[in-house]
């Protein structure tokens, strides 16, 4: 399919739009207790009614600038993760196009399993949660493919292309961290 589309540009766009969002939401909350603080006062004339104005005036216009960074951010992010995403999808429907038309045909006339009385099993399976799977499959080379989300991580995800073979007896699989390709995602 060809080198796979690049992410250090994007990632850098990434870096800045989610600490400028991080940002703004420090400066939402900066204002919020500004403002509560303001709030709390009775006397509009005092000292400290002025302070506490000041601060909360502060406070707004921070949030203000911090807003416009993050927009500003926003704005180079969101074409640059629209043309990956673009490019991305491009390149892995790709890995098809260099098939051969035998190896195409070939591929097309792999059966689905089928389990004892005939019947075509479902592709899907769902991992128990120490990350393994138990198969029932006609006797073979298979492989499994997958997709989830690292936990903790808003933009990765971990990707199994991973080969077994069956023999006589159900195979367990296991898919975990260090048999998968983390990737980037946005």
């Amino acid at each position: 399919a060809g080198p796979e589309p690049g992410t250090d540009s994007l990632e850098v766009l990434y870096q800045a739009f989610t600490a400028g969002d991080s940002a703004l939401l420090a400066a939402d909350s900066t204002l919020a207790y500004r403002q509560g603080a303001l709030d709390e006062i009775t006397d509009r004339a005092s000292d400290a009614y002025r302070a506490a104005f000041a601060a909360f005036d502060s406070a707004q216009q921070g949030r203000e600038r911090v807003a416009a960074q993050r927009d500003s951010a926003e704005g180079r992010y969101a074409p640059a993760r629209e043309a990956y995403n673009k490019a991305r999808a491009t390149w892995e429907n790709s890995a098809w196009d260099s098939f051969a038309d035998v190896q195409k045909r070939l591929y097309g006339e792999i059966q689905a399993p089928q389990d004892s009385l005939g019947q075509e099993l479902g592709f899907k399976h769902r991992t128990r949660d120490d990350g393994t799977f138990k198969v029932w499959l006609m006797p073979g080379k298979w492989w499994v493919a997958g997709r989830v989300a690292v936990p903790g991580s808003v933009h990765k995800q971990y990707r199994w292309n991973v080969p077994f073979t069956v023999a006589d007896e159900p195979v367990t699989v296991e898919l975990t961290p260090e048999n998968a390709k983390v990737l980037n995602t946005y």
